[in-house]
């Protein structure tokens, strides 16, 4: 079924739907979505950056079938760590993988402000400000053209945290429906606050606390029905973090069910 071009926004999958490489996922899905979230990583002697010709056949496609790409940096590293080294280290990948994918049409950078949880006191939720403030200011005085295509994603701390990243560096929210369920917010209240500086949203279902699950799995149906309401006046990603074939394809056919009951 094709999903393409059906809502004010664009509707993601990750490309990690079948179990192959990036380019095989690019070609399966390209027919079918808007955009493809690129989940990067490198850890030791892994590593599923693409190259060059990967990144010029997935430039082919994007053409063809027209399609934008969201592209998460690696999560191996922490942007907030309390050792330079580490931090440096995710520095150097986050600007090689901007250079890298240069020429791909690149909905949004997906950055996350790893280093910092709920449990953390005071001297260190400022540590966690000044190293992330820092690095931000970095990431945006080495390439100002990606302004607001960096997107800075929820966690497990409390989101308002990194606001002030975001206004200070001109950046964007990616915000992440399901990190905000499971940590029982007032999610409908903060997406609202932020939406209009909101380039990309992360849906997935949460199934007895276990997160990125199928949409038709997700316990609490009335949270999705809550939500489509809200996309209406949406024009950014939405991108369903599911990563296999029949969570994908579950998950797009319920958010279609759910999209089309909210218009009623």
């Amino acid at each position: 079924m094709n999903f393409k071009q059906r809502y004010p926004f664009r509707i993601g999958c990750t490309s990690y739907v079948i179990p192959d490489e990036i380019l095989p996922n690019v070609s399966y899905m390209a027919d079918t979505v808007d955009d493809i979230e690129l989940v990067l990583f490198e850890s030791g002697k892994w590593s599923n950056l693409p190259d060059e010709r990967t990144v010029t056949s997935m430039q082919h496609i994007a053409n063809k079938h027209d399609i934008t790409y969201s592209v998460h940096f690696p999560i191996d590293c922490r942007a907030g760590a309390d050792e330079r080294e580490e931090r440096e280290k995710f520095y150097q990948s986050v600007n090689d993988i901007i250079r890298l994918t240069g020429n791909l049409p690149v909905s949004g950078y997906l950055l996350h402000l790893e280093g910092l949880n709920n449990e953390n006191n005071p001297d260190e939720v400022q540590r966690w400000k000044n190293v992330c403030d820092s690095f931000c200011k970095s990431l945006t005085d080495s390439f100002p053209e990606a302004g607001e295509k960096i997107c800075v994603e929820n966690l497990g701390y409390a989101p308002q945290l990194h606001a002030e990243f975001i206004g200070t560096y001109n950046l964007s929210h990616c915000v992440d429906i399901g990190h905000l369920w499971m940590s029982e917010s007032d999610w409908v209240e903060y997406l609202n606050q932020v939406i209009d500086k909101t380039r990309i949203i992360h849906l997935h279902g949460v199934v007895e606390g276990t997160d990125h699950q199928s949409l038709k799995l997700h316990t609490q149906q009335e949270q999705l029905q809550r939500l489509m309401p809200i996309l209406h006046n949406y024009s950014g990603v939405v991108t369903l973090e599911v990563f296999s074939e029949e969570a994908t394809f579950s998950s797009l056919t319920h958010f279609e069910e759910l999209w089309q009951r909210s218009r009623l």
